[in-house]
């Protein structure tokens, strides 16, 4: 959903807290954000996103990549802003414009008093960078005019404030309220979502100045289980909620759809390359299993064979069929070339019968490597739909270096060190719980990071995370195999499904299987629990439900 301008009321407050702020870098994220790398005692991350559907004004305390090719605008606001600070940030009026005030220092040293209007409308939202006599210096968005004549962006032009319709400011509210009329017509700041909750709780008996004033004074966001969000309870559409911090909250409610759009944007439609790589593969493997089937029924062709070899002499050129008894009395009849007579016949059965033969292995060799792929590529679709963009561009990677992606040969630059892949970590019972979301982290965590005594636990005949624990395999306790079994069963392609066999074992059981992809083992000796896969965040207290507890061994039988 769409900030309304209340809610963002209660976030400006707070972002306005934390000024000034040295603006130390500006990066460009996706194709829509845009992140003001901050310092002030510590680092921050102001966000800025106009995406039709996710924008905001916000701080991220999450790890981002910087777009390899920023825009224009990005280039402007290095120029004009880097180095400067951020002297205030206010609202206008209720309305969802932001008013960022910002002092730098030009090229001769002298104080630049410089505007960045955040206007976060919808599909119309922008980011402005206005100079200090009102003129716009440019935008993200332009708007010619020949686009709109009312409102015009573009460099050179004066900025005006988005039009606003004649409405009410709520806090100045002093009439009862006119609940036949929607408050989205009558005040700044609602939305539908909040215009909907206060109607039901004024129906409720609830009054309006109070729920404004909660609203006023919340520091926290209600973020139900459809994602719907505001600084109050929705009690309105009956769903459970969670609680946050109202930053932290923000970035919650947003994270999975903004995430899967920075993907895309990073890595081009890698979810359908993957997707198309792996409906071929399973086509492929179809057709190998009718040709593997058809291969193997090759033994009748070697009894045609002695058949003609033995009634050959009988058999003239020109003959299309020939029915002959069997050396069980039983009547066979054998298609004929009519270009040949019947030994000739006899030699093409039996050239055919070795070549079924020989092509059978063949066959079953590459119907083993589909099945590979097949297995490789749900892998694949897993991970793509669970990582960042950090972790996508790994995956690409290891496609390119697969050769399923061609890498467009651009010119030569000077190639960066490759970053070491870092995987997950949880701590449950004072031990640590490591795990790798894609198949270069997991390849680095089960053998590079690892050590011979640690257990290592993988969903069975499926792709999943590698999950390794620090403890040593004999030393497992029950508690400890059903946290590590769920983490593994939790992270697979069989998350949403129930029983998930994982296999665990020590690390000194596995070993790497030659030429095969990243991340696949072999294992010597294991044993294996069933798991219904729940969020690890909860299986602390499932464990306790479950009468188990850290003094409750339970040794391995492998």
């Amino acid at each position: 959903m769409a900030l309304d301008g209340l809610l963002l009321n209660n976030i400006v407050h707070e972002l306005s807290d934390l000024t000034p702020l040295r603006i130390n870098r500006i990066a460009q994220i996706s194709e829509y954000e845009l992140v003001f790398e901050c310092y002030r005692h510590e680092k921050i991350n102001l966000l800025f996103s106009i995406d039709s559907t996710t924008n905001r004004l916000s701080i991220t305390n999450e790890p981002f990549v910087r777009h390899s090719e920023p825009s224009h605008f990005v280039m402007l606001l290095r120029k004009h802003c880097g180095n400067g600070w951020i002297q205030s940030i206010k609202q206008i009026d209720l309305d969802r414009v932001i008013e960022l005030k910002i002092t730098n220092s030009n090229d001769l040293g002298d104080t630049v008093n410089l505007r960045i209007m955040v206007e976060l409308m919808g599909k119309y939202a922008n980011v402005i960078l206005v100079d200090e006599s009102n003129k716009i210096l440019d935008a993200f968005n332009r708007i010619p005019p020949y686009e709109n004549t009312k409102r015009i962006i573009f460099s050179g032009a004066s900025y005006h404030y988005p039009e606003q319709e004649d409405k009410k400011n709520p806090f100045d509210q002093q009439d009862s309220i006119n609940l036949d009329d929607s408050l989205v017509k009558q005040y700044f700041g609602f939305s539908p979502l909040l215009a909907r909750e206060v109607e039901y709780r004024i129906r409720n008996h609830e009054d309006f100045n109070d729920i404004l004033q909660t609203i006023q004074k919340s520091k926290t966001l209600y973020v139900h289980s459809n994602y719907q969000f505001h600084a109050i309870e929705l009690k309105h559409i009956h769903l459970p909620y969670e609680t946050f911090p109202l930053i932290e909250g923000l970035e919650y409610a947003y994270q999975a759809k903004v995430q899967a759009q920075r993907v895309k944007q990073h890595t081009g439609n890698l979810q359908k390359l993957i997707t198309r790589e792996l409906k071929k593969s399973k086509k492929k493997e179809q057709k190998l299993k009718v040709q593997y089937l058809q291969a193997s029924d090759h033994d009748h062709f070697r009894d045609y064979g002695d058949l003609l070899m033995t009634y050959g002499h009988q058999i003239a050129r020109g003959t299309k069929e020939v029915t002959l008894t069997d050396f069980n009395n039983q009547e066979v009849t054998i298609d004929l070339d009519e270009r040949y007579d019947g030994i000739d016949n006899a030699q093409l059965y039996f050239q055919k019968y070795r070549k079924l033969k020989k092509g059978l292995s063949h066959i079953q060799h590459q119907l083993e490597l589909a099945q590979d792929d097949i297995e490789y590529f749900e892998g694949l679709d897993h991970q793509i739909k669970h990582v960042d963009v950090k972790n996508a561009l790994e995956i690409r990677q290891e496609l390119i270096d697969k050769g399923v992606i061609r890498q467009k040969q651009k010119p030569q630059q000077r190639k960066k060190k490759d970053e070491p892949s870092t995987f997950k970590t949880i701590i449950f019972d004072d031990v640590q719980f490591h795990y790798g979301l894609t198949n270069k982290q997991n390849e680095q965590l089960t053998f590079r990071h690892a050590h011979k005594s640690d257990s290592w636990f993988h969903i069975l005949d499926g792709a999943g995370s590698h999950v390794v624990a620090e403890v040593a395999f004999k030393d497992l306790n029950e508690r400890l195999i059903r946290f590590g079994a769920n983490l593994a069963a939790y992270h697979s392609r069989f998350s949403d499904s129930s029983s998930v066999a994982v296999a665990y074992t020590a690390v000194s059981e596995l070993k790497k299987i030659p030429k095969a992809p990243l991340g696949k083992v072999a294992m010597n000796e294991y044993t294996t629990i069933f798991i219904d896969p729940i969020d690890p965040l909860l299986m602390s207290d499932s464990l306790d439900q479950i009468g188990t507890t850290r003094d409750k061994m339970m040794q391995s039988d492998s």
